[in-house]
């Protein structure tokens, strides 16, 4: 890579760029940028931080469990899902949906259209039991059909 005349340019630009004289600085300029550098916390304001984030943390986990207290509760004469299963279905629903945007991105981008079926079939393969598995089988049919026509 030492012998590729890109190289050789660019190193006859970067000392020609390292000759030039240095610009002057303006003129305040070292005391705005020291202004602007945050004053240290101080022990107890860290301390009322640390207390505060455990306390909003505590009280977050208390309404956490209520909540699925609640739900248990309320749920107990019908079996349903528990809340983590609701979650981690969420959870995979997202997942998917970001991996089916991510493959429509590529089948609009030129020379991508292989990348966008292979993300497509992941997404199918993966996520079978979600909205966007049945959009990514649509995309797939599209992708084809485009494949046909060109």
């Amino acid at each position: 890579m030492r012998n590729d005349p890109n190289n050789k340019e660019l190193e006859l630009l970067e000392a020609q760029l390292r000759q030039l004289p240095q610009p002057p600085i303006p003129a305040g300029l070292e005391e705005k940028l020291l202004a602007a550098i945050p004053k240290r916390i101080d022990r107890s304001s860290r301390q009322r931080i640390l207390w505060s984030s455990l306390a909003a943390a505590l009280a977050a986990g208390l309404i956490f469990a209520f909540s699925l207290y609640l739900f248990h509760s309320q749920t107990q004469s019908t079996p349903q899902l528990a809340a983590i299963d609701i979650e981690q279905t969420i959870t995979r629903a997202g997942f998917a949906a970001e991996r089916l945007a991510a493959a429509q991105l590529l089948a609009q981008t030129p020379g991508g259209q292989e990348f966008a079926r292979e993300r497509l079939n992941y997404v199918i393969a993966q996520f079978p039991n979600t909205d966007a598995a049945k959009q990514a089988n649509l995309e797939l049919q599209s992708l084809s059909k485009r494949r046909i026509i060109q």
